[in-house]
């Protein structure tokens, strides 16, 4: 294993750790933050299926959902300055989003999921890779009978945010993801897609982008393929953990942030059939007190996490998703969740020391395409 931590969390770093006893088991990698500074930042594992190509300090897997907190962070930081706002319709800013009767739907009510625009409805594969046809797409649609039910928009929520996005500042969600969140985060660890050819960032691939799918990889896919290293997922979260600043910078405002954990609830998800409690793009996990916070989990496991009511902040990323373990992968939030939070105990009460960061800073080496 590589990387460093802080001591009060080596609990967490022999947990992450045991997750990758083998080159059949794959790699990965776990930051943690605390009051808005890096205490875990390790890695370990194979970053190719064969157990050949080590796991590095930048090595970046695509997220799938956790990209969806990615997208929705962009929409807060347009928030915070005004250029949205939650209760306000869609269709105030994208008019075209008001047709067949969605003209009443706000944001708050898309960042829900309780849109009704949860299906695809007759996309061909080619319209799933073409992002601009798929906002126009659900611009022009109906909703559904889900509407104003909780019902997870899988793969729509995010052309929702980057039409949405779109409208207000006239670029796409892969050019905002830069400029919105690695520039003022100062991480190169942020793309939406492939990361460019002149990025320190690594990524083989992931198993053919899901088996065979690499224009994946080169469609913008906000729900979806987001990709992303540990460290600047958990940079991303550790500033809103810690009341929106980072680094002496206020990435988002301490009053937006005090807006984003919502109400737990019981209410089944219509679609996933577990009740997750949307609110404003994040998800919680409603049982009693097992985590804490919210954040977003995406397909495989890997997840990016947060909790303002104890300032720490954290993300987990592995690559084996479609492992035969996928069901135990999704236990890693709340069997890692709860090793970290051993670990603030303890540096509450021992006190902790930064760790060195080893993530490369942010950089344009080229245009952004929208």
């Amino acid at each position: 294993m590589s990387g460093t931590a802080d001591p009060n969390f080596s609990c967490a770093v022999r947990g992450f750790a045991s997750t990758f006893p083998g080159r059949r088991f794959g790699g990965g990698a776990l930051a943690v933050y605390l009051d808005g500074q890096p205490v875990v930042d390790v890695w370990t594992g194979w970053s190719d299926r064969r157990g050949q190509l080590p796991w590095k300090a930048d090595t970046a897997p695509m997220v799938f959902s956790a990209s969806k907190g990615m997208a929705s962070t962009v929409i807060h930081r347009l928030a915070d300055r005004g250029l949205i706002d939650y209760d306000a319709p869609v269709a105030e800013y994208w008019p075209e989003f008001g047709a067949n009767g969605k003209s009443a739907l706000t944001v708050r009510d898309v960042m829900r999921h309780r849109a009704g625009l949860s299906g695809l409805r007759g996309a061909t594969k080619e319209d799933l890779l073409d992002h601009l046809v798929m906002e126009e797409r659900l611009a022009a649609a109906a909703p559904g009978r889900l509407l104003g039910e909780p019902a997870y928009h899988a793969l729509t929520y995010g052309w929702l945010m980057s039409g949405l996005a779109r409208a207000v500042t006239g670029k796409g969600m892969r050019a905002l993801i830069r400029e919105e969140l690695a520039r003022p985060l100062d991480t190169d660890g942020l793309h939406l897609g492939r990361p460019p050819a002149e990025a320190p960032m690594y990524f083989n691939g992931f198993m053919a982008a899901v088996r065979g799918e690499i224009p994946l990889l080169d469609a913008e896919m906000p729900a979806a393929n987001g990709v992303a290293t540990a460290r600047a997922l958990a940079r991303m979260y550790g500033a809103i953990a810690n009341g929106g600043e980072i680094d002496g910078s206020q990435f988002l405002s301490r009053e937006l942030v005090a807006g984003l954990t919502g109400r737990r609830s019981l209410k089944r998800d219509r679609n996933i059939l577990v009740p997750l409690s949307f609110h404003l793009g994040y998800h919680s996990v409603p049982f009693g007190n097992l985590m804490p916070g919210f954040g977003h989990v995406g397909m495989g496991g890997s997840f990016g996490w947060a909790d303002p009511s104890t300032g720490v902040a954290f993300a987990f990323e592995h690559n084996r998703l479609l492992s035969p373990f996928l069901v135990l992968d999704h236990t890693g939030l709340a069997t890692l969740g709860n090793l970290v939070r051993r670990g603030v105990a303890l540096a509450r009460k021992h006190g902790f020391r930064p760790v060195t960061e080893f993530g490369a800073p942010f950089s344009e080496p080229g245009a952004v395409a929208g």
